[in-house]
């Protein structure tokens, strides 16, 4: 009959075996669903208990097994979140390039066929053309934050928009912040603002030059 899982106290690992030292709270696996060389698989509690890290600790018994430490473990949650953040990136440029085609077919269809509108009305359409870019930003800045939201790094919905919001534009006031485990994701998003931000101007720019600054054509 297989024996109880047992609370595994060790901080450090020394020359193969544990260290007595201060808890780290890792449940071990029975003794026959260990894998060879005496690893063990453990759950290590973070910070929080949202922020559950999965690590493996090694044993003693075990003869030349290769080891993942719990540092390791955490490592690769870190990069973990990071790659979630890459995708948002890839997410919310995925969202103004499909506005730009369309409001830029819907440009392209104006001139063609209510030319004599454009030529009359350039500030009316550098306005509607300002704000329908607005509207990607803001979906952009909602998907952020309903990622903080989900994974509560922040404990509500309006605080993780605020954040969001800040963060995107970077303003970055500071009375809101992330803890520890998310700061460098919320660096992500800046850098994720600057990208938005600065192809949105230059389509703005791209129309207000095409209404105002015609020339002969």
């Amino acid at each position: 009959m297989d024996a109880p899982a047992e609370i595994v106290t060790q901080s450090q690992i020394s020359g193969g075996h544990f260290n007595p030292a201060v808890s780290l709270g890792c449940r071990e696996r029975p003794s026959s669903d260990r894998p060879r060389g005496g690893l063990v698989i453990a759950q290590v509690a973070g910070a929080s208990d949202c922020n559950r890290q999965v690590g493996v600790c090694y044993t003693a018994g075990g003869d030349n097994g290769a080891f993942w430490s719990t540092r390791h473990g955490m490592e690769a949650w870190v990069l973990f979140r990071l790659a979630i953040a890459c995708g948002l990136i890839a997410a919310t440029v995925a969202v103004q390039a499909s506005f730009m085609s369309a409001g830029l077919g819907v440009f392209r269809r104006l001139e063609e066929d209510r030319r004599d509108f454009l030529l009359r009305y350039p500030t009316v359409t550098t306005v509607i053309w300002i704000v329908y870019l607005i509207v990607p930003i803001a979906l952009d800045v909602v998907l952020w934050a309903t990622f903080y939201y989900l994974s509560q790094a922040l404990p509500d919905f309006e605080d993780a928009l605020y954040f969001s919001t800040v963060t995107f534009t970077t303003v970055g006031y500071g009375d809101i912040v992330l803890g520890r485990d998310w700061r460098q994701v919320a660096t992500f998003e800046a850098v994720n603002g600057w990208i938005i931000f600065g192809w949105a101007t230059a389509l703005m720019m791209a129309v207000i030059q095409r209404l105002h600054f015609r020339g002969n054509d």
